[in-house]
């Protein structure tokens, strides 16, 4: 397997780990007031004062659902991704079998889809007013929502290495020794 393939489905795994723990841990906002502390995914909230006590999310704010539905999409498209970046790193080196341009494309979308996700989230929370005695900062669930996407624009990118040294741009590359 060429480096560049290798380095694709490692980080497009690794991406795809992360955006998937992000989205499923509620670690997005940390608060700390003077008698509770609690913390919030997109899913739930949580408050500790005496106990713990996590609710669900139901009445939203349309940040909160554009980022789900957009780290939600970036997730399914990450899982193809991966599926089409091992054909493309599996397939014979000699002839292009036309799925690395598309698992290119397909790896830089859910990358931008999922930047899209954490663009907005990042805004809509910025523009939230908070009370004057609650303290709250961006928790750990919140950083591996924007390290995935950018892993899987990275894999993207080597898919696109990889597809340039296979394609029409081989010439510019080492020739593979090809024997069919």
């Amino acid at each position: 397997m060429p480096g560049w393939g290798v380095a694709a489905c490692l980080l497009a795994g690794l991406g795809e780990m992360l955006l998937l723990t992000a989205l499923s841990t509620e670690y997005w906002m940390l608060s700390r007031g003077p008698q509770h502390t609690g913390h919030s995914g997109l899913w739930q909230v949580c408050v500790t004062g005496l106990q713990e006590i996590c609710v669900t999310s139901r009445d939203v704010t349309g940040t909160v659902q554009a980022t789900r539905i957009c780290l939600a999409l970036a997730a399914v498209l990450g899982v193809l991704y991966i599926v089409l970046a091992v054909a493309a790193v599996t397939s014979c080196p000699c002839r292009d079998s036309g799925v690395g341009p598309g698992a290119t494309i397909v790896g830089f979308a859910a990358g931008v889809l999922g930047l899209v996700a954490m663009v907005v989230f990042t805004a809509g929370v910025w523009d939230s007013a908070a009370s004057a005695q609650v303290q709250s900062s961006f928790g750990w669930s919140f950083s591996l929502g924007w390290a995935g996407p950018l892993a899987l624009l990275l894999a993207g990118g080597c898919t696109l290495l990889l597809h340039l040294r296979r394609g029409p741009y081989s010439h510019i590359w080492p020739h593979w020794e090809c024997h069919i």
